[in-house]
């Protein structure tokens, strides 16, 4: 299994997974993705971490994550994962539809150790998720 940034290279499989996943919603489409890092801009430093876990078959999961520069009430400056003052939560990790509950697991553990590797690497102090009701699959964790 392989940790892929996403970059315009891989748009298109990106959001052919989206198409194909249960979990996914136009929140992790990368038009969705681009819009975000426009509206932010000039509020906030966006960078787009956004990656995916890829195994033999393909995509397995795709996260979509932006890390933002927040100020607090005080006027301190942070860094966050969040969605151009989207509420202040990123969707959640989408996953492939044919994976066990075991797996699911799995991959979600996975998933989760990235985004806490590239909180640490990039100082990030706070991540929230989302995911809509209506998913199918949110509840097989």
């Amino acid at each position: 299994m392989e940790t892929v940034a996403l970059s315009k290279d891989n748009y298109q499989l990106w959001d052919d997974f989206c198409a194909s996943s249960d979990d996914a919603w136009f929140w992790h489409t990368t038009s969705w993705l681009d819009f975000c890092a426009l509206y932010g801009r000039g509020k906030f430093s966006i960078e787009n971490v956004s990656f995916f876990l890829a195994d033999e078959e393909g995509i397995l999961a795709v996260c979509p994550l932006l890390l933002e520069s927040r100020s607090d009430a005080r006027g301190e400056k942070y860094l966050e994962f969040s969605t151009a003052g989207g509420g202040r939560f990123g969707a959640a990790p989408a996953l492939r539809c044919n994976l066990t509950s075991d797996r699911r697991g799995q991959t979600f553990k996975l998933v989760f150790e990235e985004i806490d590797r590239l909180a640490e690497k990039k100082g990030a102090a706070r991540a929230s998720f989302r995911h809509s009701p209506l998913a199918p699959r949110n509840w097989e964790y």
